[in-house]
């Protein structure tokens, strides 16, 4: 390169683009990279070595110690079931198909069912999330009379008895 550190000013020193006439007075991006670059690049160094020479506070690395036996902890107890579910999955897998199929002809085959499988979980979240596949009840509903048709109530409960919601609503 042209005497220019290498963090991060490396296309500026390859000379590819060419300095604008105005801003630089027709110089060419390699002539500035010899100095000015060379100058910013070595004070943004200086930052960064500045910045980790800083020690963290020691407050901060027993939580984040203890935060981290606990995730190992948490994963020392799951992976044994994980390791049983991939078991149980290896043997369905033997179960199912026959052996004489190599590895090679299962990888090839998961390989071309993928895209079948990704677009059918796009097109189940889909259908989910238009077609209201969310919980709840399915009942009518209605504005609420004497509430200022603020809230919604299911309309077969006051159908069923209005004069035991207009009572519960006065609170008699």
């Amino acid at each position: 390169m042209d005497g220019c550190s290498t963090t991060g000013f490396d296309d500026l020193c390859a000379g590819e683009v060419k300095g604008d006439s105005e801003s630089d007075g027709g110089r060419e991006m390699d002539q500035l990279c010899a100095g000015e670059v060379e100058g910013i690049s070595s004070s943004a160094s200086a930052l960064w070595q500045d910045l980790y020479s800083k020690s963290l506070p020691d407050e901060v690395f027993p939580p984040l110690q203890h935060f981290g036996k606990l995730c190992i902890a948490k994963l020392d107890e799951v992976f044994p079931q994980l390791q049983r579910f991939g078991k149980i999955c290896i043997a369905k897998v033997g179960e199912v198909f026959p052996p004489e199929i190599t590895a090679e002809q299962m990888k090839y085959w998961v390989q071309v069912a993928t895209p079948y499988i990704i677009g059918a979980v796009v097109i189940l979240i889909l259908l989910c999330f238009f077609c209201g596949g969310g919980g709840g009840s399915k009942a009518k509903t209605m504005k609420a009379p004497g509430t200022g048709r603020a809230c919604k109530i299911p309309r077969p409960s006051f159908e069923a008895s209005p004069k035991s919601y207009f009572r519960g609503l006065r609170g008699k």
